[in-house]
């Protein structure tokens, strides 16, 4: 079994994306490069441009209706109550589309998905800053970043929450 297995059915992964054009699309496509490589289950929210198509080269589930605000931003609310309508798993995690996530989560995401169902929790993540300026292969991808963290890497402010992993959301079945 691996870790992904005890976790994959419990978590369900979703961001929206800003358009994929100039750095924007190079930080999402390396965010969601990690997302892949490590096997979670995402769904793309919104219809903003490419966005369809790196779900469909990525093979994540894309959903492009979601609520938004006069303004055309997708609101929070909608967010989650639309990731909530597409999975059947207890918790929700949303996660900015251009954050890179290594596989030193995976005990962390494993720990959270065997927590008993039910109990309103809410789980945040602080990013690590580190500077990127290409796409990653994917064979050296980790190698690559955790190069990039030791050398580069500083913590951001406390309030620099880029992953939210909730229960709050969820109606009880």
């Amino acid at each position: 079994m691996t870790l992904r297995s005890s976790f994959s059915s419990k978590i369900q992964f979703f961001t929206t994306c800003k358009a994929f054009v100039g750095e924007a699309a190079l930080h999402q496509r390396n965010g969601l490069t990690s997302c892949k490589l490590l096997d979670l289950d995402l769904v793309l929210l919104g219809n903003d441009e490419g966005t369809q198509e790196i779900a469909e080269e990525f093979g994540f589930r894309h959903i492009p209706q979601v609520p938004v605000t006069d303004n055309n931003i997708p609101t929070i609310s909608g967010l989650f109550e639309t990731a909530a309508a597409a999975s059947s798993a207890p918790y929700l995690a949303y996660i900015n589309s251009d954050i890179l996530l290594t596989p030193m989560i995976l005990p962390i995401l494993s720990y959270i998905g065997s927590q008993e169902k039910g109990q309103k929790q809410l789980w945040t993540a602080r990013r690590r800053n580190i500077p990127v300026s290409v796409a990653y292969s994917p064979s050296s991808f980790f190698t690559e970043i955790y190069k990039l963290d030791d050398k580069y890497g500083s913590w951001d402010q406390p309030n620099a929450i880029d992953m939210f992993i909730s229960t709050w959301a969820l109606s009880e079945s």
